[in-house]
Formats: structure tokens, C-alpha cells, sequence
């Protein structure tokens, strides 16, 4: 008999939940706002442009500037007779080159080796210059 008790009060408690679950209160959270739609649209659009300018920008050096500088301001000296708007090419040249000099005063030290962190502490595993593999290379084949 206590097990149909028990069984009575459960199936009641059950139905006292779903009764409640009914009645439950709506949702009242905040909506979107309608500019959120607009604000993930323009994010969206910034790094479909951002991620490949800065990976175009990312592989610039100081030598790639200083060539293109040199190349604007010798085929503006050049042909700026025959096409007056290539008289730009000496002002955009020497913006290049003081792009170029900023990379070197103001750049980051790249080292020749690859650094790593190993439980706090850093590694370089350095690599010998290239002459040095080469020979190394050309050894191990002529000993063949």
C-alpha cells in the first residue's frame, strides 16, 4: 500500500511540474537590436578585405620596397615626357623608400633561427648558413 502511495504522490508531482510548465513565463530576454544584423555585415565584409591585405602586407620586406622604389623613379625619369602623369611615379618612389628606411629603423629583429617555448623557457634551433648545408649536402652525395 505505501508503494501505491508513493506512486500516487509522484504521479501527482509529475502533474503539478507539467501544470506549471504551462504556465510558464515567456521569454524575456532582449531582442536583436535591427542594427546587430547591419554591425555582423559590416564585420563580415572588414575581414573578407582585412585578412588578405594584411597577408599581402605581411610579405613586404625592405628589399621588395627599395626595388619597387628604384624601379617608379627611374621609369618616371624616364617616360614622364611621353606621359605627363608618370611624374608621380618620383613622389610615390620616394615614399617607398621612406616606407623602406621606417621597416629598418622601426621593424622587428628577425633572427635566423626558429624560436620556440618549451616549459617556460626558449629554445633557437638555429640553422647553418647556406653555404654550410650546401656543402654538407654536396659531401653526401659525392660520397656515394
Amino acid at each position: 500500500m505505501s508503494e501505491d502511495k508513493n506512486d500516487k504522490n509522484i504521479e501527482d508531482e509529475i502533474e503539478e511540474l507539467l501544470g506549471k510548465i504551462d504556465d510558464f513565463p515567456e521569454d524575456t530576454t532582449p531582442k536583436e537590436p535591427r542594427f546587430e544584423v547591419v554591425r555582423e555585415f559590416i564585420s563580415e565584409l572588414s575581414n573578407k578585405i582585412t585578412i588578405p591585405v594584411s597577408s599581402l602586407l605581411s610579405r613586404v620586406t625592405v628589399g621588395n620596397l627599395v626595388l619597387w622604389a628604384v624601379v617608379f623613379i627611374v621609369t618616371s625619369m624616364i617616360v614622364r615626357r611621353v606621359f605627363p602623369l608618370a611624374v608621380w611615379g618620383v613622389p610615390l618612389g620616394l615614399a617607398l623608400l621612406v616606407a623602406a628606411f621606417g621597416m629598418i629603423v622601426f621593424g622587428t629583429n628577425s633572427s635566423n633561427g626558429i624560436e620556440q617555448m618549451w616549459r617556460g623557457k626558449t629554445i633557437e634551433f638555429k640553422q647553418p648558413p647556406l653555404i654550410f648545408r650546401l656543402w654538407r649536402k654536396a659531401r653526401t652525395l659525392f660520397r656515394r
